[in-house]
């Protein structure tokens, strides 16, 4: 009998322990998962776990960048949505939060953002600068967000900073559209002026560097404006803000 129990008892202590290594092996995988998602950069096998899609989040980031191109609300309302998809699709990119800023902070500037874009900017701008400070993305989502914050929150230094990073890589229109709409808001138009000439090389023929230059120009009163605007329209015919700028012109000039 006692033989049966011992073998019993060792047939029974061998399955356990069977089971024992399995499962302590899961233990320590679910461990390292757990310790990388703890982390912005997580291993490989656990962004493949999460479902992070980074191609759709590179396809989403190009939408976004054609849509704002078009420097008019239903632009940059679409440049927004498809930020927030790339954002959705890929959430530890620094590249898709740092657009997203961006395109949150031409929004506030021109029409006034959704409350909720502004505050993940914000949250993004903040991750960034905790892992990635002085770095291009870092660098553009807080100048982006510090122009959405109100007149006088950006900075020459921001720009400065933003623009020195900048040229260690090829163009980005999309940057260097930030920086005008930063110099425009510090009320310095001949150096946004210089930036749309340089947007205007990099992305040509397109109606955000012919309004940003018009708008430029508008600012320092000069008397080429109303032409600069009506060269938009040879552009894009119908584009809303270019028309409203030109009956502001009228307006003051006593045309209306």
């Amino acid at each position: 009998v006692e033989g049966a129990v011992a073998e019993d008892e060792g047939g029974v202590s061998g399955i356990l322990r069977k089971l024992v290594v399995p499962a302590a092996a899961l233990l320590v995988l679910g461990a390292v998962g757990l310790g990388a998602g703890l982390t912005r950069y997580g291993i490989f096998f656990h962004r493949a776990f999460r479902g992070v899609d980074t191609a759709r989040m590179r396809a989403q980031l190009v939408e976004a960048r054609v849509a704002l191109q078009r420097a008019e609300y239903p632009g940059d309302r679409a440049a927004l949505d498809a930020a927030t998809r790339a954002v959705a699709a890929d959430p530890e990119s620094p590249e898709a939060a740092a657009l997203h800023a961006n395109v949150v902070a031409v929004l506030e500037l021109r029409h006034g953002a959704p409350a909720p874009a502004l505050e993940q900017a914000r949250r993004a701008a903040d991750q960034l600068d905790a892992d990635d400070k002085g770095k291009l993305p870092a660098l553009e989502a807080r100048l982006a967000v510090s122009l959405a914050s109100g007149p006088g929150a950006a900075s020459a230094a921001q720009e400065t900073a933003l623009e020195q990073a900048a040229a260690r890589s090829a163009p980005d229109a999309d940057i260097l559209a930030l920086l005008a709409y930063a110099a425009l808001a510090r009320g310095d138009a001949s150096r946004a002026s210089a930036l749309f000439a340089r947007l205007e090389a990099v992305k040509p023929g397109t109606p955000r560097a012919a309004f940003g230059a018009a708008l430029a120009l508008a600012a320092r009163r000069d008397p080429g404006a109303k032409a600069a605007f009506e060269k938009v329209l040879v552009v894009a015919p119908g584009h809303l803000p270019t028309r409203l700028e030109l009956a502001t012109l009228a307006e003051s000039a006593g045309d209306l």
